[in-house]
């Protein structure tokens, strides 16, 4: 009875909140700040045309699209299109369900496999093309990456360590690639629909992994933890991606993708199976004790209720104030430490940014290549502290590093270009498309905000996973009618 009693006052408590009066003040203020963005210069600079370049018209692009127009080409070659290799890969094969598969096993498998899928989708694109004469599209952002990689090609040649910087370029230049190459495939909106399903469920199987480990102990690792700081945290999860950091800004983007389903899916029992799926990746996120990681995801979820429905921060600021009470002490703990300077992991980092921007600074135009062989080799001449590092523990310093300014400048491009395509599929009169592309928006904008303290593409199925997500949210804007 008495449980009946405070469960009935929190709900009439949250009634309140959403649609009395403190409701209505919330709502007005929400409508000021909405219409005052809406007439801002900076919404018109992401989503009106005039702003822009239309890059598919430069020259340059007609350059770039030079290796796929010689591709088409190939296609209008009876010897070629009907060779049996190439009909029989093309017309036995489904790329679609290859790249199911390779979605599904990013986070699971380890990297050699992971980048075997690739280059077997990639054969079987090519002759799925051949065969039924398909043209190969090239998007703003293609077109984007391929310049990226260009610069990065010059920078490895340029490097102080040249061999393993082409080697990593290499590798860099299948895993970005895999956005062109997914790009042709997505061109149904329903096949994005399945991949962001899947994407979900690998992300669940390796939360459900990540929080056995967690809870038996399977590997510690005593680099990630300051005893002395946190002598009751023992252990941290990393699942299948070898580092705690890695699965946190993983699980940034699976949680977002899971809430965009949860939002989209109309059938109760479907969003019950969505919402537990969403609730294991959060718990093996509290698993993570990444800090930077849990940053991340709380603003990736401030931006969906905000641009979602904005009236929803009624509840959840009440929700904000209560959590203190509610979560573990660990959590309370490693959340309050954020900014002392008396945790090694802080100022670790803040010694090796200093040292990396020394770096960058002296090979400003250049870079200095990709991969940690070359960061080795030069960061002991600007370091600072003696603090050995593999890299600079910040994405953005990293890229800056290593693709010098242009490189940066790109990739802020490409990214602008991304802000911008899922801006306007977000208005799309389809709400699916809509939800979709505001929650692998958000996504991305909290994994952004994870690499101000971390660089995670250090791993190579992070940057495949990466470019791929970028891919789904891209893909949207062929759909959306405003």
């Amino acid at each position: 009875m008495q449980n009946s009693f405070f469960v009935s006052l929190a709900i009439m408590f949250f009634i309140e909140l959403k649609d009395g009066f403190f409701g209505r003040i919330w709502s007005r203020i929400y409508e000021f700040v909405r219409n005052a963005w809406q007439k801002s210069f900076l919404n018109r600079l992401i989503l009106e045309p005039k702003l822009i370049l239309n890059i598919q018209q430069s020259k340059t692009y007609k350059v770039v699209y030079i290796p796929f127009q010689i591709l088409n080409n190939l296609a209008d070659i009876p010897a070629i299109r009907k060779s049996f290799i190439i009909n029989f890969i093309g017309t036995k094969i489904n790329p679609i369900y290859m790249l199911y598969l390779l979605v599904f096993i990013m986070p699971l498998l380890d990297t050699k496999i992971v980048m075997i899928v690739c280059g077997i989708l990639i054969g079987v694109v090519i002759c799925n093309r051949l065969v039924y004469k398909k043209v190969w599209k090239l998007d703003d952002i293609g077109f984007l990456i391929l310049v990226l990689l260009i610069i990065y090609a010059i920078s490895a040649i340029c490097s102080a360590s040249k061999l393993s910087s082409l080697m990593v370029w290499a590798v860099y230049a299948l895993m970005m690639g895999m956005y062109i190459v997914t790009y042709q495939i997505l061109d149904r909106k329903k096949i994005v629909f399945n991949i962001v399903k899947i994407f979900v469920m690998s992300g669940t199987l390796v939360s459900s992994y990540g929080i056995l480990q967690y809870k038996f102990d399977w590997g510690v690792d005593e680099n990630w933890i300051d005893p002395n700081m946190f002598e009751n945290i023992t252990n941290r999860a990393y699942s299948t991606l070898e580092n705690p950091n890695l699965l946190g800004v993983y699980l940034v983007l699976t949680i977002m993708s899971g809430i965009g389903l949860l939002m989209a899916e109309k059938d109760m029992l479907i969003k019950i199976f969505y919402l537990a799926c969403i609730c294991i990746m959060v718990v093996c996120m509290g698993a993570t004790y990444s800090r930077g990681c849990w940053i991340g995801i709380a603003i990736s979820i401030a931006m969906f209720i905000t641009f979602y429905n904005g009236k929803l921060w009624a509840i959840a600021i009440p929700v904000l104030f209560a959590a203190p009470f509610v979560l573990p002490e660990n959590i309370i703990i490693r959340l309050l430490s954020i900014g002392n300077m008396e945790d090694t992991s802080t100022a670790i980092r803040i010694k090796i940014w200093l040292s990396s921007l020394r770096m960058g600074a002296d090979h400003m135009f250049t870079g200095i290549g990709l991969g940690s062989g070359a960061y080795e080799f030069l960061y002991p001449f600007y370091s600072y502290y003696y603090i050995p590092a593999l890299h600079s523990h910040n994405a953005f310093i990293q890229i800056f590093i290593e693709g010098g300014i242009i490189g940066l400048l790109m990739f802020w491009l490409i990214a602008w270009r991304f802000i911008k395509s899922c801006s306007k599929s977000f208005l799309s009169e389809d709400r699916s498309v809509s939800l979709f592309s505001l929650a692998i928006l958000t996504g991305i904008l909290g994994f952004y905000i994870q690499g101000m303290f971390d660089y995670p593409f250090f791993n190579f199925r992070i940057v495949l996973i990466f470019w791929m997500f970028l891919c789904f949210g891209t893909s949207f804007s062929r759909w959306s009618k405003t």
